[in-house]
């Protein structure tokens, strides 16, 4: 009688979210009985707090839960929250262990920590290694951490080739190595007309220096001419 008087749309949101409590209810009747795809589900929606509050603590709980159970996407996100939670040492086992699995955010992941140092010594091997992994597989940021690592090694033919792949889906700090090997002649012949070009693509992608080196190079070939 009392839901008469009101306004079409918040009928319509009223009987969704009686939907989504009935919904919630029987997704965590399920998960209760140990059913692994509904503890992810709950998992990701406590994650990503969709229905309910966010609460990392209760969306590990559920990952967790369903993780020791093998599911492959509970265990990647078990390991983020870990990562989120800088609980590095378990992060990583469950990362490495997705990882092994070719799922590439977790290879990305787990060259992050090996190469950083988190949860494990630094071993520089191994997170080349999953960077590449990773980097196969398009995840621009492992393209641009793996072409980093390269670059040390001065092997700068592929490390521009990777920073190339990566610079092309909007990693402004690659587009600017980028610039920077056509302008230093790293792995390729000297190309100011290229450095240029990626100076300013670098920029328009919101890195901080390359208008600056841009408009550097823009006097520089103004005065040859």
């Amino acid at each position: 009688l009392l839901e008469r008087g009101l306004a079409p749309e918040l009928k319509t949101l009223m009987e969704k979210q009686k939907e989504d409590n009935l919904s919630l209810s029987l997704l965590e009747k399920a998960a209760t009985q140990n059913l692994p795809a509904a503890q992810y589900r709950l998992g990701m929606l406590y994650y990503n707090g969709k229905g309910v509050m966010p609460d990392l603590d209760t969306a590990e709980s559920w990952f967790r839960k369903a993780a020791m159970q093998d599911h492959l996407e509970s265990q990647y996100y078990l390991g983020l929250c870990c990562f989120e939670k800088r609980a590095f040492e378990e992060s990583l086992i469950w990362l490495t262990k997705v990882a092994q699995q070719d799922i590439p955010e977790a290879q990305y992941l787990a060259g992050l920590q090996n190469e950083e140092g988190l949860g494990t010594e630094q071993n520089i091997p191994e997170a080349t290694r999953w960077y590449r992994q990773a980097a196969e597989h398009g995840i621009g940021q492992a393209q641009n951490h793996l072409a980093k690592l390269l670059a040390l090694e001065e092997n700068y033919t592929e490390a521009l080739a990777w920073w190339q792949k990566a610079g092309q889906q909007g990693i402004n700090e690659a587009s600017y190595m980028v610039a920077v090997c056509y302008e230093k002649g790293h792995g390729t012949d000297i190309n100011i007309l290229q450095a240029m070009i990626w100076y300013l693509k670098a920029d328009e992608q919101g890195h901080p220096g390359a208008k600056a080196k841009y408009d550097e190079l823009l006097i520089t070939v103004s005065d040859v001419l």
